[in-house]
């Protein structure tokens, strides 16, 4: 230990001890200690990892909590909610949990929708947006981000290593014959950030529908470390990117938007305070298009998906047939 950080655990110790004895009260007593603990982790250099852990680790249980009341797998199989249940390993050993749902009434199927869910849920969340589109002739790929539902994996990388993910995911469908091109991408709020950053990276993807996505990850995980000042908080984001082995950059939704070859689509409530409506009029002028903007007066981020599942697959049906001829420079109502 440096003698400059001897001089403050000293100095720490002191300062707690006395204010033990002033604080008689055993909750003020309580509060008190985990303040200053706080305040000494940070400045001996432990504040750092701590607040990548918070950008990283995240409880998802009420996802995991959905996918148990669902029932296993096999039953939604012998129910016909779903046609497989497959485990994908990703390229640094995470295995990502995926349910398949083949197309209904047509002979061929009219390509196939990978559908992501949302930060701390699962792909419960979306089953019925699933089952919806299989109705309108897709192929329909549901699987659970890494460190959430039933996929392993311990961090969030708010999107970074999740696009990859998709990749394999669709590479390992498509090599069993339970997809088919061309692919599409469907995901709301984490999912739909990560469906635009997926959608940039894999040629083959031939449009993107995204719900309420945030433009960085680095942006929207703000409200995760609200002490910290703006050095430390890109300090926390780079000991983020090192332990869980990715480039915040990566995390960049927005340049991701500008880089897309294929149409999008985005919708989002304008009462949205999780993920402000600001975000998705961003993403909207970023990309080159074609592309449209469905905003909702009267949704917020927790609310927009009680438009139900019809109303998300009848608005999917336009992403195939949108042409950069269609208007694009004001927002659709």
């Amino acid at each position: 230990m440096t003698t400059h950080k001897k001089i403050v655990w000293r100095s720490a110790r002191f300062a707690t001890f006395s204010a033990y004895r002033f604080f008689r009260v055993k909750g003020l007593r309580y509060i008190f200690g985990v303040c200053l603990l706080t305040v000494v982790c940070g400045c001996t250099g432990c504040g750092k990892e701590h607040d990548a852990q918070k950008i990283l680790r995240h409880n998802t249980s009420s996802g995991r909590i959905s996918l148990a009341l669902l029932g296993k797998p096999e039953d939604l199989v012998r129910k016909g909610r779903i046609d497989a249940h497959r485990r994908v390993k990703a390229d640094d050993g995470v295995e990502i949990d995926v349910w398949v749902i083949r197309h209904r009434g047509r002979a061929k199927a009219r390509g196939t929708v990978v559908v992501l869910h949302g930060w701390l849920n699962s792909k419960a969340q979306n089953l019925g947006v699933g089952e919806a589109l299989a109705e309108k002739g897709f192929d329909v790929i549901l699987p659970d981000h890494r460190a959430h539902g039933a996929s392993t994996g311990q961090y969030v990388t708010w999107g970074a290593k999740e696009s990859r993910d998709v990749i394999a995911v669709v590479d390992a469908m498509l090599a069993e014959k339970l997809s088919a091109e061309p692919i599409y991408v469907w995901g709301v709020s984490m999912g739909g950030a990560t469906a635009i950053l997926y959608g940039a990276l894999d040629p083959r993807c031939r449009g993107v529908f995204a719900v309420a996505p945030y433009r960085d990850g680095r942006e929207i995980t703000r409200a995760l470390l609200p002490f910290d000042n703006e050095e430390a908080f890109q300090a926390a984001w780079r000991e983020a990117g090192r332990i869980a082995g990715f480039d915040p950059a990566e995390t960049d939704v927005l340049a991701a938007a500008r880089k897309l070859q294929c149409p999008i689509i985005l919708v989002h409530g304008m009462l949205d305070s999780i993920v402000p409506y600001e975000n998705g009029k961003s993403l909207h002028a970023a990309a080159p298009g074609p592309k449209k903007l469905i905003s909702l007066p009267a949704a917020g981020h927790s609310t927009i998906l009680l438009l139900g599942a019809n109303w998300f697959a009848e608005n999917f049906l336009q992403l195939p047939t949108l042409r950069a001829a269609a208007p694009a420079s004001a927002p659709a109502r």
